[in-house]
C-alpha cells in the first residue's frame, strides 16, 4: 500500500458526520504529503472542506489535468479528473464535493504511480 492509497482509505473510511479533528488530521497529512504549506505561514488548508483548496491541490498534484464536480441536491458530490498524464478518467462520490474530488484525484495519482512501476 501506497501513501496514497492511506489516504485515500482515510477519507473513504469517513462516517456521515466526520468530526474536525478527523477532517484536520488528513487535511495535515496531504499538506506534508503534496508538500503545501502556505506561503504565509498561515494555519493548513482546509482541503476537506473547502472545494477551492481541494481543486488548487488536484492543479498542483495533477499538472494539465481536467476536473468536473457536482454537488448532488440533497448532500454530497460527484467529481471526475482526467488528463494527459492520467491514463484513464477517474470519478468518485463523496460527503461534500471537495471530498469527491480528493478521492479522484488520489485515485487518478495512484494510477499514475502504478503506471510508472509497471513501465
Amino acid at each position: 500500500m501506497t501513501l496514497y492509497n492511506g489516504i485515500l482509505a482515510r477519507i473513504e473510511a469517513l462516517g456521515e458526520r466526520p468530526d474536525i479533528a478527523t477532517l484536520d488530521s488528513i487535511d495535515r497529512t496531504l499538506e506534508e504529503v503534496f508538500a503545501t504549506r502556505p506561503t504565509n505561514g498561515g494555519p493548513t488548508r482546509a482541503y476537506t472542506r473547502s472545494l477551492d483548496a481541494a481543486l488548487a491541490l488536484c492543479e498542483r498534484v495533477l499538472p494539465g489535468s481536467w476536473c468536473k464536480v457536482t454537488k448532488y441536491a440533497k448532500r454530497g458530490g460527484w467529481a471526475e479528473v482526467g488528463g494527459a498524464d492520467t491514463p484513464d478518467h477517474y470519478n468518485a462520490t463523496g460527503l461534500t464535493p471537495a471530498l469527491a474530488l480528493l478521492t479522484a484525484m488520489l485515485r487518478a495519482k495512484i494510477s499514475q504511480e502504478d503506471a510508472a512501476d509497471v513501465g
